[in-house]
């Protein structure tokens, strides 16, 4: 029997804001990984289920075929002969690198009592995606999309572990729908091979200082 604080218990309305940048930069030494893979798999079944024409090639395949000597350094995706051996191997057209998620909490408001207690709690998740074309070896785009809302905070005796921020299921969402029309209005309606992977770091944004 564990004492757990738990947030998010009583969700309150959840939004979520996309904007979409044409300026990319991205430090070329960063690492790609297929972690967190919750992560990555909530973006794939979300993109997937809103645009049956795109299709996500699988994680390990892709790095296998990538990254054969390892490294998973970005620079190494970008080299001509890369991406040239990804597109012909698994007819790939797009690269969708997401940036690790960023989740701020604010003070929680309201009456402690010990074992039970009620508050509410302020939750912004950050989460943002850059789209890499395979053929033009560039990048497309960068979608940055946050997601705010307020979640009550329960405090009760459970067995078990802590719920997900709303927040972050909706900025996940967010995501996922601008990244598939963004796509969309790349490739049509033609049938899209896309693979996701995970920068080690967030995606800086656009004019943001180093």
């Amino acid at each position: 029997m564990l004492v757990h604080h738990l947030n998010g218990c009583v969700p309150y309305p959840v939004s979520s804001e996309a904007s979409v940048s044409t300026s990319v930069t991205i430090d070329q030494e960063l690492i790609l990984t297929l972690s967190p893979r919750e992560y990555l798999e909530d973006f794939a079944d979300e993109i997937t289920r809103k645009h049956a024409n795109i299709e996500v090639v699988d994680g390990f395949l892709f790095r296998d075929t990538a990254f054969p000597e390892g490294g998973w350094k970005l620079k190494q995706l970008l080299q001509p002969d890369t991406c040239s051996r990804v597109k012909a191997a698994l007819e790939l057209d797009y690269v969708v690198i997401l940036g690790q998620e960023e989740t701020l909490e604010g003070d929680v408001k309201g009456v402690f009592i010990p074992f039970f207690g009620a508050g509410t709690q302020k939750l912004e998740s950050r989460v943002s995606a850059a789209v890499l074309d395979i053929t033009s070896r560039k990048f497309e785009c960068q979608i940055n999309v946050e997601a705010e809302g307020h979640a009550g905070a329960i405090f009760v005796v459970i067995v078990g572990g802590a719920a997900q921020p709303l927040t972050k299921s909706s900025a996940i969402k967010g995501l996922a729908a601008e990244t598939g029309n963004v796509i969309d209005e790349l490739a049509g309606s033609e049938k899209t091979r896309i693979a996701v992977v995970a920068a080690a770091a967030p995606l800086k944004e656009p004019n943001e200082p180093e």
